[in-house]
């Protein structure tokens, strides 16, 4: 994995117990996975809480299209970044099969580590 997605899956061992209360105090080898294989659905999660069906994925730049907008009117570039049609067909396709998926976007994920924390406690 990146190292973005070492630092998220870090940042996610400090707050899970704050998030789910029953994993306070339980080391995380007990329930979280990285860099798994989903035998149901035949995707690689980047990271996997198994006993909430809940799906971590770091998604950098490969995972998404740019998009550009210009008004004429006030001269403005605009770009925006969505999904691209493979990314945003897994996220359709776990959350068919009763999984959560949440995404960490590169561009969102914040500098400092509170600001991550906080991030992540959502």
């Amino acid at each position: 994995g990146s190292s973005l997605q070492r630092e998220v899956a870090g940042v996610f061992k400090e707050v899970a117990g704050d998030i789910f209360e029953e994993l306070r105090g339980v080391e995380a080898d007990e329930w979280l996975l990285q860099e798994c294989i989903d035998n149901e659905s035949g995707y690689s999660f980047d990271l996997y809480l198994p006993a909430k069906a809940l799906v971590v994925e770091v998604d950098g730049p490969s995972h998404f299209v740019t998009s550009v907008s210009l008004s004429t009117e006030e001269g403005l570039r605009q770009e925006e970044e969505t999904p691209n049609g493979k990314t945003a067909m897994k996220q359709r396709q776990l959350e068919q099969l009763g999984k959560t998926v949440m995404s960490v976007p590169y561009w969102e994920w914040p500098e400092s580590r509170d600001s991550q924390r906080s991030y992540l406690r959502g």
